[in-house]
């Protein structure tokens, strides 16, 4: 019998709010409890100051792991998430939140048409719970491609992160290709990275990691000491 055909890119963010109900998806500790609720960002959170101010302040703080390095506001964090997530069918952005209701963090996936790009996850909350960050990335993605019915999940992240690279390792992904990255500097202290296949040599690579579902669901069965 041949392999059912992956949802459509377009289809993507229909797919998960069918899926879920009114608390989100449901993380859960090795033990079963539940330790976390993702729940889908829209058109209603851009009134939302809170989260637009701690996305804000997260991004500042981890500024130095994206491609593009600035001064990040307010009003810039907002007209993002309006243009580039809510306004895109084929990406979705989630809030982390507490079983109480507190915001920790978020994390978000791009449907690729063949695969699906795992996308911006930041933990702006430091967890209680053991091996939290990597049961919120694991059972996010595994959810993600059952749902899709994609086979593959991909990640961007630079050379220098290597706590990120780190990281992704433990969840299960296998560094794919490494392609050389241009630094340039704005005059007003703003930093880009462009890609720049011809190089011989650089002090940055874009590092293009992978994994499938069952790279994930080994990496999560491995998870039994104090990783995070």
């Amino acid at each position: 019998m041949p392999s059912p055909q992956p949802a459509p890119a377009g289809a993507f963010k229909q797919l998960i709010l069918a899926d879920l109900d009114e608390r989100g998806f449901e993380v859960r500790s090795n033990e079963g409890a539940a330790i976390a609720y993702l729940k889908l960002i829209g058109a209603g959170d851009l009134e939302d100051d809170f989260l637009i101010q701690q996305v804000t302040d997260w991004r500042r703080r981890h500024k130095h792991c994206f491609l593009s390095e600035f001064e990040p506001t307010c009003a810039r964090t907002k007209a993002w998430m309006q243009v580039a997530v809510i306004n895109d069918p084929a990406r979705a952005l989630f809030r982390i939140m507490s079983p109480a209701g507190g915001l920790m963090g978020h994390v978000g996936a791009i449907h690729r048409e063949t695969y699906l790009e795992y996308d911006y996850y930041i933990l702006g909350v430091k967890p209680e719970v053991k091996n939290f960050a990597l049961s919120v990335a694991s059972q996010f993605l595994l959810w993600l491609l059952e749902l899709t019915g994609l086979q593959l999940t991909s990640g961007n992240v630079r050379s220098d992160n290597h706590h990120g690279l780190d990281f992704h390792r433990r969840t299960g992904f296998s560094v794919y290709q490494q392609v050389p990255l241009k630094r340039i500097d704005g005059d007003n202290g703003d930093v880009r990275f462009e890609e720049q296949p011809g190089l011989a040599q650089s002090d940055y690579y874009l590092v293009e990691i992978r994994a499938t579902a069952a790279d994930l669901m080994a990496a999560e069965f491995r998870q039994a000491g104090p990783i995070d």
